[in-house]
Protein backbone atom coordinates (compact mmCIF):
# COMPACT_ATOMS: atom_id res chain seq x y z
CA UNK A 1 0.00 0.00 0.00
CA UNK A 2 2.50 2.45 1.04
CA UNK A 3 4.43 1.95 -2.33
CA UNK A 4 1.47 2.20 -4.50
CA UNK A 5 0.49 5.58 -3.14
CA UNK A 6 3.97 6.60 -2.68
CA UNK A 7 4.57 6.62 -6.53
CA UNK A 8 0.18 6.77 -7.63
CA UNK A 9 0.23 3.18 -8.72
CA UNK A 10 -3.49 3.45 -9.24
CA UNK A 11 -3.81 -0.36 -10.19
CA UNK A 12 -3.23 -1.06 -6.48
CA UNK A 13 -5.83 1.50 -5.35
CA UNK A 14 -8.44 0.40 -7.47
CA UNK A 15 -7.99 -3.46 -6.39
CA UNK A 16 -7.60 -2.42 -3.13
CA UNK A 17 -11.23 -0.60 -3.45
CA UNK A 18 -12.70 -3.90 -4.46
CA UNK A 19 -11.06 -6.02 -1.99
CA UNK A 20 -12.73 -3.69 0.70
CA UNK A 21 -16.44 -3.00 -1.21
CA UNK A 22 -17.48 -0.06 -2.50
CA UNK A 23 -20.08 0.40 -0.53
CA UNK A 24 -17.85 0.61 2.43
CA UNK A 25 -15.65 3.17 0.72
CA UNK A 26 -19.03 5.46 0.25
CA UNK A 27 -19.78 5.09 4.11
CA UNK A 28 -16.25 6.01 5.06
CA UNK A 29 -16.31 8.63 2.90
CA UNK A 30 -19.51 10.04 4.46
CA UNK A 31 -17.90 9.53 7.94
CA UNK A 32 -15.33 11.98 6.61
CA UNK A 33 -17.39 14.64 5.41
CA UNK A 34 -17.91 14.04 2.23
CA UNK A 35 -21.47 14.80 0.87
CA UNK A 36 -21.23 15.07 -3.02
CA UNK A 37 -22.88 12.09 -4.53
CA UNK A 38 -20.20 9.52 -5.44
CA UNK A 39 -20.11 7.10 -8.36
CA UNK A 40 -20.11 3.24 -7.15
CA UNK A 41 -18.01 2.30 -9.46
CA UNK A 42 -14.55 1.37 -9.39
CA UNK A 43 -12.77 4.08 -11.59
CA UNK A 44 -13.90 5.80 -7.58
CA UNK A 45 -10.76 5.01 -6.68
CA UNK A 46 -9.26 7.13 -9.13
CA UNK A 47 -11.31 10.20 -8.79
CA UNK A 48 -13.90 10.01 -11.24
CA UNK A 49 -16.48 11.33 -8.37
CA UNK A 50 -16.84 15.09 -8.31
CA UNK A 51 -16.22 16.84 -5.09
CA UNK A 52 -15.38 20.19 -3.87
CA UNK A 53 -12.19 21.03 -2.64
CA UNK A 54 -13.65 22.01 0.42
CA UNK A 55 -14.51 18.37 1.51
CA UNK A 56 -11.16 17.33 0.64
CA UNK A 57 -9.46 19.46 3.11
CA UNK A 58 -12.55 18.44 5.83
CA UNK A 59 -11.36 14.45 4.61
CA UNK A 60 -8.15 15.43 5.76
CA UNK A 61 -8.42 17.31 8.18
CA UNK A 62 -9.43 14.18 10.07
CA UNK A 63 -6.73 11.60 9.17
CA UNK A 64 -4.68 14.77 10.28
CA UNK A 65 -6.46 14.97 13.67
CA UNK A 66 -6.05 11.46 14.56
CA UNK A 67 -9.35 10.07 12.83
CA UNK A 68 -11.54 12.51 14.24
CA UNK A 69 -13.30 15.10 11.96
CA UNK A 70 -14.18 18.43 13.04
CA UNK A 71 -17.34 20.62 10.84
CA UNK A 72 -15.36 23.54 9.55
CA UNK A 73 -15.90 27.20 11.37
CA UNK A 74 -15.92 30.22 9.18
CA UNK A 75 -16.16 33.04 12.02
CA UNK A 76 -14.90 32.91 15.40
CA UNK A 77 -15.26 36.31 16.33
CA UNK A 78 -15.93 39.74 14.90
CA UNK A 79 -14.77 43.20 16.85
CA UNK A 80 -16.05 46.70 15.76
CA UNK A 81 -13.29 48.85 15.21
CA UNK A 82 -12.44 49.60 18.15
CA UNK A 83 -11.77 46.22 19.39
CA UNK A 84 -15.02 45.52 21.39
CA UNK A 85 -16.06 41.95 20.66
CA UNK A 86 -19.89 42.00 19.26
CA UNK A 87 -19.91 37.97 18.42
CA UNK A 88 -17.93 35.14 19.62
CA UNK A 89 -18.67 31.18 19.02
CA UNK A 90 -19.04 29.75 22.57
CA UNK A 91 -19.49 26.44 22.48
CA UNK A 92 -16.31 24.19 20.58
CA UNK A 93 -16.63 22.36 17.42
CA UNK A 94 -17.89 18.81 18.30
CA UNK A 95 -15.71 15.83 16.85
CA UNK A 96 -17.19 12.91 15.50
CA UNK A 97 -14.66 9.59 14.18
CA UNK A 98 -14.00 8.40 11.09
CA UNK A 99 -11.41 5.94 11.75
CA UNK A 100 -9.19 4.78 14.38
CA UNK A 101 -5.97 6.55 15.38
CA UNK A 102 -3.67 3.84 14.52
CA UNK A 103 -5.19 3.73 11.19
CA UNK A 104 -5.19 7.51 10.80
CA UNK A 105 -1.24 6.84 12.06
CA UNK A 106 -0.96 4.88 9.15
CA UNK A 107 -2.46 7.14 6.51
CA UNK A 108 -0.10 10.13 7.87
CA UNK A 109 3.00 7.98 7.70
CA UNK A 110 2.41 7.03 4.28
CA UNK A 111 1.05 10.39 3.14
CA UNK A 112 4.60 11.86 4.38
CA UNK A 113 6.44 9.08 2.16
CA UNK A 114 4.48 10.65 -0.88
CA UNK A 115 6.40 14.05 -0.25
CA UNK A 116 9.48 12.23 1.07
CA UNK A 117 10.25 9.93 -2.05
CA UNK A 118 7.13 9.98 -3.90
CA UNK A 119 4.86 11.83 -6.33
CA UNK A 120 5.75 15.38 -4.33
CA UNK A 121 9.26 15.13 -3.65
CA UNK A 122 9.24 18.27 -5.58
CA UNK A 123 8.31 20.10 -2.38
CA UNK A 124 12.07 18.98 -1.26
CA UNK A 125 13.84 19.29 -4.26
CA UNK A 126 12.66 22.07 -5.83
CA UNK A 127 10.71 24.01 -3.05
CA UNK A 128 13.12 23.32 -0.97
CA UNK A 129 10.71 22.59 2.02
CA UNK A 130 12.42 20.84 5.38
CA UNK A 131 8.90 20.82 7.79
CA UNK A 132 7.12 17.53 8.39
CA UNK A 133 4.81 17.10 5.92
CA UNK A 134 2.03 14.78 4.21
CA UNK A 135 0.18 14.85 1.01
CA UNK A 136 -0.98 13.47 -1.68
CA UNK A 137 -0.95 14.93 -5.59
CA UNK A 138 -3.95 14.13 -7.63
CA UNK A 139 -4.32 14.48 -11.37
CA UNK A 140 -8.06 13.77 -13.21
CA UNK A 141 -8.92 12.14 -16.50
CA UNK A 142 -8.17 14.17 -19.52
CA UNK A 143 -5.95 16.63 -17.22
CA UNK A 144 -8.95 18.06 -16.64
CA UNK A 145 -8.18 19.05 -13.03
CA UNK A 146 -5.17 19.13 -10.79
CA UNK A 147 -4.64 18.27 -6.89
CA UNK A 148 -2.51 18.66 -4.11
CA UNK A 149 -3.90 18.72 -0.53
CA UNK A 150 -0.84 18.39 2.31
CA UNK A 151 -0.63 19.44 6.16
CA UNK A 152 1.17 19.66 8.70
CA UNK A 153 0.39 18.66 12.04
CA UNK A 154 -1.54 22.00 12.59
CA UNK A 155 -2.79 22.95 9.11
CA UNK A 156 -4.47 21.15 6.35
CA UNK A 157 -4.23 23.22 3.02
CA UNK A 158 -5.53 22.21 -0.61
CA UNK A 159 -5.18 23.54 -3.35
CA UNK A 160 -7.40 22.53 -6.97
CA UNK A 161 -6.68 24.11 -10.25
CA UNK A 162 -9.70 23.41 -12.88
CA UNK A 163 -12.26 24.59 -14.48
CA UNK A 164 -15.99 24.03 -13.63
CA UNK A 165 -16.11 22.81 -17.61
CA UNK A 166 -14.93 19.90 -17.88
CA UNK A 167 -13.96 20.47 -21.44
CA UNK A 168 -11.30 23.29 -20.50
CA UNK A 169 -7.80 21.53 -19.51
CA UNK A 170 -4.45 20.85 -20.31
CA UNK A 171 -3.27 18.85 -23.06
CA UNK A 172 -0.94 16.74 -21.79
CA UNK A 173 1.08 15.13 -18.55
CA UNK A 174 3.61 17.58 -18.47
CA UNK A 175 1.76 20.23 -17.90
CA UNK A 176 -1.60 18.91 -16.71
CA UNK A 177 -0.62 17.49 -13.66
CA UNK A 178 -1.10 17.99 -10.03
CA UNK A 179 2.54 17.72 -9.07
CA UNK A 180 2.65 20.57 -11.83
CA UNK A 181 -0.16 22.56 -11.16
CA UNK A 182 -2.01 22.64 -7.93
CA UNK A 183 1.89 21.88 -6.11
CA UNK A 184 3.18 24.74 -6.95
CA UNK A 185 0.96 27.02 -5.86
CA UNK A 186 0.88 25.40 -2.09
CA UNK A 187 4.55 25.30 -2.07
CA UNK A 188 4.40 29.28 -2.21
CA UNK A 189 1.16 29.34 0.52
CA UNK A 190 3.32 27.78 2.61
CA UNK A 191 6.47 29.05 2.52
CA UNK A 192 4.59 32.69 2.95
CA UNK A 193 2.92 31.32 6.13
CA UNK A 194 6.41 29.73 7.33
CA UNK A 195 7.93 33.66 7.30
CA UNK A 196 4.81 34.70 8.99
CA UNK A 197 5.07 35.29 12.66
CA UNK A 198 1.81 33.90 13.80
CA UNK A 199 2.11 31.20 11.56
CA UNK A 200 6.00 30.59 11.52
CA UNK A 201 5.39 27.81 14.42
CA UNK A 202 4.11 25.34 12.14
CA UNK A 203 7.93 24.44 10.42
CA UNK A 204 8.63 23.14 13.27
CA UNK A 205 5.88 20.94 14.23
CA UNK A 206 6.19 17.07 13.67
CA UNK A 207 3.81 14.36 13.61
CA UNK A 208 3.74 11.94 16.49
CA UNK A 209 3.73 8.56 15.45
CA UNK A 210 4.00 5.62 17.75
CA UNK A 211 7.12 3.35 16.92
CA UNK A 212 4.95 0.36 16.36
CA UNK A 213 2.65 2.30 13.42
CA UNK A 214 6.40 2.76 12.12
CA UNK A 215 7.37 -1.13 12.16
CA UNK A 216 4.57 -2.07 9.94
CA UNK A 217 5.68 0.26 7.16
CA UNK A 218 9.43 -1.66 7.27
CA UNK A 219 8.66 -2.86 4.09
CA UNK A 220 9.76 -2.93 0.16
CA UNK A 221 7.74 -0.08 -1.86
CA UNK A 222 5.27 -2.43 -4.29
CA UNK A 223 6.67 -1.94 -8.11
CA UNK A 224 5.11 -2.34 -11.28
CA UNK A 225 5.72 -5.05 -13.18
CA UNK A 226 9.03 -4.70 -15.58
CA UNK A 227 8.11 -4.57 -19.20
CA UNK A 228 9.84 -7.58 -21.10
CA UNK A 229 13.28 -6.40 -22.37
CA UNK A 230 12.08 -6.80 -25.89
CA UNK A 231 13.78 -4.94 -28.45
CA UNK A 232 13.42 -5.57 -31.86
CA UNK A 233 15.61 -2.75 -33.40
CA UNK A 234 18.16 -3.58 -31.31
CA UNK A 235 17.87 -7.46 -31.93
CA UNK A 236 17.99 -6.89 -35.79
CA UNK A 237 21.24 -5.51 -35.24
CA UNK A 238 22.57 -8.03 -33.87
CA UNK A 239 25.68 -9.25 -36.02
CA UNK A 240 24.62 -12.72 -35.47
CA UNK A 241 20.94 -12.33 -35.85
CA UNK A 242 21.36 -10.43 -39.36
CA UNK A 243 23.94 -13.70 -40.61
CA UNK A 244 20.86 -16.38 -39.20
CA UNK A 245 18.06 -13.85 -41.11
CA UNK A 246 20.53 -14.26 -44.19
CA UNK A 247 20.85 -17.55 -44.76
CA UNK A 248 17.95 -18.42 -43.62
CA UNK A 249 16.29 -15.81 -46.60
CA UNK A 250 19.18 -17.32 -49.11
CA UNK A 251 17.85 -21.10 -48.07
CA UNK A 252 14.23 -19.68 -48.46
CA UNK A 253 14.91 -18.30 -52.33
CA UNK A 254 16.96 -21.72 -53.40
CA UNK A 255 13.82 -23.86 -52.52
CA UNK A 256 11.38 -21.57 -54.57
CA UNK A 257 14.27 -21.16 -57.32
CA UNK A 258 14.61 -25.50 -57.33
CA UNK A 259 10.98 -25.87 -57.18
CA UNK A 260 9.90 -23.39 -59.92
CA UNK A 261 12.55 -25.25 -62.08
CA UNK A 262 10.82 -28.58 -61.28
CA UNK A 263 7.45 -26.95 -62.22
CA UNK A 264 8.95 -25.94 -65.44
Amino acid sequence: MKGALVHSVNTVSVALLMQIGIDSVLELSQKAGITSPLPAVPSLALGSGAVSLLEMVGAYQSIANGGLRKDAVFINTIEDRYGKVLYEKETAVESSPVCSRENAELMIEMLKEVVNEGTAAGLRSIYHISADIAGKTGTTQNYTDGWFIGFTPGLVTGVWVGGDLQNIRFQNMSYGQGAHTAMPIWADYMKRAFRDDHWSKLEEETFEISSTIRDQLICDDFQDKKPRNFKPIKRLKEKRLFKRLFRRDKKQSQKEASASAHDD
